[in-house]
């Protein structure tokens, strides 16, 4: 039996990524390059990669919806991974084609004796036996999931976790299944800092560093106009969201003035419950000075420290990579 890191499988490998980028950052970037260099040792003839972007379908942002476009999400990701000749990004495709469907159009579309694998995180991973028709990937791609090692220390064997469809995997050593096809199902260790995706979209929209987070280039592509009217726009969703928080921190003008105005709610959506009180006067101030609307910093520190704040601003989910949706 051929193991990962002990013999060479004969055909080059290529590695689906799915996930929703919002925006494609660092920490996505190295699961996928960390994931391509241990399948290496397995595959000698090479080893590509294909990152798809999820559709426009509602998602994880509170206000239904992805910050950025999926033609935006798309052109971030091509920026992130230029530099990396093995790597191409996908155009997402409609929101009415399910995700195994897609899945399957993008295996379709690879030369024929190429191994296909499936990138999944930990958490999608743990989804899959949620998707509709998810019995056929298991039956015609193999599986890479990505997982720390504490994760994937929790991790239960295929049969455990998916089923009728995981019981066809028998163990062929730590971490590695197959099944009667020759599919396989990987459970890699694959260290990579913690990183939310939430953490970067605040960041940007309370105009602070992101440098090390993303890439350069999507740093540099993120300052044009374009970006900054998506931002206002979901920062403007969420602030409607919270807006019970708002008028009983804030009071009932700056909550309505905070729908409206996408500048005013990226301040206070991206507020850090952390905030020093110097950086809560400033905010005070201009605040006052823009809307000629007086509020405390005091007020602005309830309003950060509100349980409604502390979960928008650190989600229980963690978009740290491989987060495919699950329709």
């Amino acid at each position: 039996m051929l193991l990962l890191g002990q013999a060479a499988w004969a055909k080059p490998a290529v590695v689906i990524y799915p996930g929703s980028f919002d925006p494609f950052h660092e920490v996505h970037r190295q699961e996928l390059t960390r994931v391509m260099e241990k399948l290496r040792a397995a595959h000698p003839e090479g080893v590509s990669a294909i990152v798809l972007p999820n559709h426009d379908a509602p998602v994880h942002i509170p206000g239904g919806h992805y910050v950025f476009s999926a033609a935006q999400r798309e052109k971030l990701a091509a920026l992130a991974v230029a530099d990396l000749p093995a790597v191409r990004v996908h155009t997402p495709f409609s929101s009415e084609l399910g995700t195994v469907s897609q899945l399957e159009r993008v295996q379709a579309e690879q030369n024929v004796g190429q191994d296909v694998y499936l990138l999944l995180g930990y958490d999608a991973y743990r989804g899959l036996s949620a998707w509709e028709g998810h019995e056929r990937i298991l039956k015609e791609m193999n599986l890479v999931v990505s997982a720390p090692s504490e994760e994937r220390a929790r991790l239960q064997s295929p049969g455990e976790l998916l089923g009728n469809s995981g019981r066809a995997f028998r163990p062929i050593g730590d971490g590695k299944f197959e099944s009667e096809l020759g599919r396989k199902i990987l459970y890699l260790d694959i260290p990579v800092p913690p990183l939310r995706a939430r953490t970067i979209l605040m960041n940007l929209m309370g105009h602070r560093p992101v440098a090390g987070m993303i890439h350069p280039a999507v740093g540099r592509e993120l300052e044009k106009r374009d970006y900054e009217s998506a931002l206002e726009l979901s920062a403007k969703a969420i602030s409607r969201s919270v807006k019970s928080e708002i008028e009983q921190t804030l009071g009932a003008k700056l909550s309505k003035r905070a729908s409206q105005d996408g500048a005013l709610s990226m301040a206070l959506v991206s507020l850090d419950p952390q905030s020093t009180p110097q950086s809560l006067a400033l905010l005070a101030k201009r605040i006052e000075r823009q809307t000629r609307i007086s509020v405390s910093p005091s007020r602005l520190e309830n309003f950060a420290r509100s349980e409604a704040h502390q979960t928008l601003f650190y989600p229980k989910d963690e978009a740290r990579g491989a987060h495919a949706a699950s329709r």
